[in-house]
């Protein structure tokens, strides 16, 4: 990209949430007109990399110069979900190991060779290529080899270790990292002006600087509560006591958002506290062995498991001598 379009991207850039990197090559691609066929959208934090890949998709058919613009009929059709040149499918709900099949993969591609009928292109949001059955990666090999010249498929995963190699050399892949958390608190101070600072920066602290993270915790109205149950769970570790450990997590119930909020937190609280403090645990490979916990705990939700279970497994792996 020539230097004069790098100036002309950096003055007119619309803010899409995922970090400079990714900033700079939505933007160039807007702004050239020339937008890659398929994408692939990457990044630790799942709700952002979909947001991120959600406000691209809408920037695609914006008729305005920033893209996207929020009030075209376009964008408008976009935000209320009515727009009929574009289709998600979501993870949690039909991309997932045991539900998503071959015969529904190739009803999309049946789909994605119809025609736009508003704006250029078609567009398909897929989330969670990372979680295919290895025949339904290969159908949608398929596609992106011969895909319609109007249509725009955008992919999105945890990482991209666990995508075809195939599917890898098709994508144009853009990294969705956070904004950091200064920038981040900027932003949501102007958004939650509701709010006291001390709430935002508890919010910014536990969404470790992803901006869609942070926000949901402020929008999640449980979250000053998982973050005392999350306290309470941390002191019955260090302190080693399982049995008030795990009368907590029966007190979270089976309220998933609850748990959400306590899973989040408790793990940054946990993370923050073996950082700071070493001498809580015995040796390093303790410290090993309890992140590898974690590691399984959040490869489960990955994976769509019922996160009450995940809960308790970890508490019971937790405490294994």
């Amino acid at each position: 990209m020539c230097v004069h379009i790098l100036l002309k991207v950096s003055l007119e850039m619309f803010d899409f949430g995922g970090g400079k990197a990714a900033n700079l090559i939505l933007n160039g691609a807007l702004s050239e007109g020339k937008c890659a066929s398929s994408w692939l959208f990457c990044g630790d934090e799942l709700d952002d990399v979909t947001e991120v890949a959600k406000k691209f998709a809408m920037a695609i058919n914006c008729v305005n110069k920033i893209k996207p613009c929020y009030s075209c009929e376009h964008c408008e059709e976009f935000l209320f979900g009515s727009y009929v040149d574009y289709e998600q499918l979501n993870t949690n709900e039909q991309i997932n190991k045991n539900s998503f099949t071959v015969e529904q993969a190739r009803s999309l591609i049946s789909r994605a060779h119809s025609k736009p009928i508003k704006g250029l292109k078609l567009i398909f949001l897929i989330c969670g290529v990372d979680s295919l059955h290895l025949s339904c990666s290969n159908v949608f090999l398929k596609i992106l080899e011969e895909l319609p010249r109007n249509v725009v498929f955008i992919l999105t995963a945890k990482n991209n270790f666990s995508v075809l190699p195939t599917i890898l050399s098709r994508c144009k892949i853009v990294n969705v990292t956070g904004l950091g958390k200064k920038k981040c608190l900027e932003i949501l101070i102007k958004q939650f002006n509701h709010l006291s600072k001390k709430q935002i920066d508890e919010a910014v602290h536990f969404g470790g600087g992803f901006l869609f993270k942070s926000r949901k915790f402020l929008e999640n109205a449980l979250f000053q509560q998982g973050l005392q149950i999350a306290n309470a769970m941390l002191s019955a570790y260090l302190q080693k006591d399982e049995l008030q450990f795990v009368c907590l997590v029966a007190k979270i119930g089976a309220d998933i958002s609850l748990i959400e909020v306590v899973f989040g937190c408790f793990c940054t609280l946990l993370h923050d506290r073996l950082l700071n403090k070493i001498n809580f645990v015995d040796d390093l490979a303790e410290i090993k062995r309890v992140f590898e916990c974690f590691e399984w705990a959040r490869s489960a939700i990955l994976r769509n498991c019922n996160l009450k279970f995940v809960l308790i497994k970890l508490s019971c792996d937790i405490f294994v001598n």
